[in-house]
């Protein structure tokens, strides 16, 4: 057994013995008060300024709509249909006490950024892999890489990046590519890796008794200037974003 792979296997026992080790503590661990990014985004981020949606609760249409062009930000134009600020699968599938922030960002070119930021409570199926759902949503997944994204006053931020486009059927209704990038943010500590993640929660449970609150940032792009161009967008925004979300900032 090479050293690669004894490093994966020593991985895969930690993860055992600590998973064994949280169905072994008893229902008392409190879940942490600190959340490491601000629970209101910023109004606007170098040239972008911020919008909110509505998203149509009636699954036959479950369209979304700028707030700011709607005559009633509660009914749906199309179907007539409530609106909310989540979508219907989101307030569907997660626990009640997971917070979900998010906002559009648009420039002068009309281009538009999606930020979202979605805070675990006390049940871990708040946060899932990205590779889990976004396929579910009608999107293929063709490139996946951890890139880094300069910061001022700091080292660079890990960020997993990936590539995306629509599904035939959706690409029909007008839709293309997409650049989506997020990270993880919690107990203190951040990492693009959903297995780092899930590591340090189980960590902090066994070893403080405490239930970090972790924040999953997702940001990303509808394709328009090509994938290379998309993604030196996206690096900058995040650059900008970063600071402007930080809870100790």
């Amino acid at each position: 057994m090479n050293a690669a792979w004894k490093r994966v296997y020593l991985l895969l026992c930690v993860m055992v013995l600590l998973t064994g080790g949280i169905l072994a503590i008893p229902q008392k661990d409190v879940i942490s008060r600190r959340i490491d990014v601000r629970l209101t985004l910023p109004e606007s981020v170098g040239n972008y300024t911020a919008r909110e949606r509505r998203f149509c609760q009636n699954e036959q249409c479950l369209r979304s709509f700028p707030a700011d062009q709607l005559e009633d930000v509660s009914v749906c134009p199309s179907c007539e249909g409530d609106l909310a600020l989540v979508t219907l699968a989101e307030k569907r599938i997660l626990p009640s006490d997971t917070i979900i922030v998010k906002k559009e960002y648009v420039d002068a070119r009309g281009r538009s950024i999606y930020v979202s930021v979605v805070i675990s409570g006390a049940q871990q199926k708040s946060l899932h892999r990205p590779q889990q759902c976004l396929p579910a949503q009608g999107l293929v997944i063709d490139s996946s890489d951890v890139i880094q994204v300069p910061l001022a006053n700091r080292e660079p931020l890990d960020v997993m990046l990936l590539g995306l486009h629509w599904r035939r059927a959706v690409q029909e209704s007008g839709r293309g590519q997409m650049t989506y990038a997020y990270w993880f943010a919690g107990g203190e500590r951040e990492t693009a890796s959903h297995i780092r993640r899930l590591f340090w929660m189980s960590f902090d449970r066994i070893v403080k008794g405490v239930i970090p609150r972790w924040a999953y940032i997702t940001v990303s792009l509808q394709g328009g200037q090509g994938r290379e161009a998309d993604v030196e967008e996206l690096i900058k925004f995040i650059s900008q974003f970063y600071p402007l979300i930080r809870a100790d900032a």
